[in-house]
């Protein structure tokens, strides 16, 4: 039995020595075709997932500056926002006005609701059309929430608005979007056409048809209006 080992063990050595650069040779060969086929789909594997963290580090980075940044112009117009609340507040409680007035008081009152009811969904609501009166840029509420941006107008109409005032809105929220690309990028953004008129124009719905993407066209109407 021992005699057997020793055989075997010797002409192991044998082949071994005699063979020596051709197992070289495959053992190269075998650990290149091992460092192209794992090593290396292992190296990309590890280059994808840290560019795909970067990238997310970078978006969290502009989400936290578009935050402070809305979180910024909300403590600076804060008293201007508290007396926005206590005016529609004393337009609520006041009686109705059969006049052009009572139309303009009533529109705030229906963006003030507007601007509740995203409020009520989780949004952070900036009410950017009274805080800048007619230098919104055609933007009554910008309303955020995590990565989504909603730039919102307010329509409390009688009749159905026409097709050139979405258009009107669409150019708007395009300049909104290009003065403010700093906080814009990256983001989700809509742009929300709010309307309390339940009919709708035949221009306006060949729009929609034309363009499903670039606006969503809501009809909302609240309690007493």
């Amino acid at each position: 039995m021992i005699d057997s080992v020793i055989y075997y063990f010797k002409w192991t050595l044998y082949y071994l020595h005699e063979y020596r650069f051709t197992i070289m040779l495959v053992m190269f060969f075998s650990f290149f075709i091992f460092y192209v086929f794992f090593i290396k789909k292992l190296e990309i594997f590890i280059k994808g997932k840290n560019k795909k963290l970067e990238e997310l580090e970078k978006t969290n980075k502009e989400y936290q500056e578009s935050l402070e940044y809305y979180e910024s112009i909300t403590q600076k117009y804060k008293d201007k926002i508290k007396a926005y609340e206590q005016d529609i507040q004393t337009l609520v409680q006041e009686k109705p006005k059969p006049n052009l007035q009572a139309n303009y008081e009533k529109g705030k009152i229906y963006e003030y609701k507007i601007k509740l009811y995203y409020e009520s969904l989780g949004y952070r609501v900036f009410p950017n059309g009274y805080i800048n009166g007619k230098r919104d840029g055609g933007v009554d509420l910008i309303a955020y929430k995590g990565s989504e941006v909603r730039l919102i107008q307010t329509k409390c109409y009688k009749n159905p608005p026409r097709q050139h005032l979405l258009r009107l809105f669409v150019g708007d929220c395009t300049l909104h979007i290009k003065k403010n690309m700093k906080f814009l990028k990256n983001k989700d953004i809509y742009k929300d056409f709010i309307t309390s008129c339940e009919d709708i124009d035949y221009g306006v719905s060949e729009f929609l048809k034309e363009n499903p993407e670039e606006i969503n066209y809501q009809i909302r109407r609240f309690a007493n209006e």
